[in-house]
């Protein structure tokens, strides 16, 4: 979807549903990233059926459960290591310019980069921030947080890094939060990157012990 065809896309989302995806963002992002309301606000509606594709919105929930059980680790990545965050911020870059492509180009990039084409089955879950699950915002929020007691010897070595972020640093990590949808398609289609992004997971908790 183009600039241009989402102009004429109505994106309403939940009231509760933005407000926790704010919170979300804010608690975890507010001291180690500078975000951009805008951008962050455009991506709560890309998560709406009028915003990205049914298909650009789902994931697969063995992928989504793998993620959410190790955000702590992947979120320390982003702090410590600027390979690791360069290569994140430069794959949602690469998202972000596939909507401005027309669409026959956007799928040859996306073939190229070993894209699922199909992505609906009892095994999915899709997005749509236009309806508010209490259910589903509990179990997302407790699995993030069960990451980071698991991960908790990483606590002191996190925050003395995160004080020590360069504005330049903070503005990267910003962009990647804002642009949280194009993160997420990234990861839920580009599987190359996914699997990119659980090797190097894997091996950092390797390494600690988690």
């Amino acid at each position: 979807m183009n600039t241009l065809d989402r102009l004429y896309n109505h994106c309403n989302p939940a009231p509760e549903t933005e407000y926790f995806m704010l919170r979300f963002l804010e608690t975890l992002f507010k001291r180690i990233s500078y975000m951009d309301p805008e951008i962050v606000r455009f991506n709560i509606e890309q998560a709406c059926s009028g915003g990205m594709t049914e298909e650009d919105r789902t994931i697969d929930t063995g992928i989504a459960g793998y993620f959410l059980d190790h955000f702590a680790v992947a979120f320390c990545g982003l702090i410590s290591n600027a390979s690791f965050r360069e290569t994140v911020k430069h794959t949602v870059y690469l998202e972000i310019v596939l909507d401005e492509r027309a669409l026959d180009c956007a799928t040859r990039i996306r073939r190229k980069k070993k894209y699922s084409e199909d992505r609906r089955s009892n095994e999915y879950y899709t997005v749509n921030f236009e309806t508010f699950d209490e259910d589903i915002w509990n179990a997302f929020t407790s699995r993030i947080l069960n990451s980071f007691e698991k991960a908790d010897k990483l606590d002191d070595a996190v925050d003395e890094m995160a004080r020590e972020l360069t504005k330049d640093q903070k503005k990267d990590i910003g962009y990647i939060a804002s642009n949280f949808m194009y993160l997420f398609r990234a990861v839920s289609r580009n599987e190359t990157f996914a699997h990119y992004l659980m090797t190097v997971i894997d091996s950092i908790e390797e390494d600690l012990g988690i």
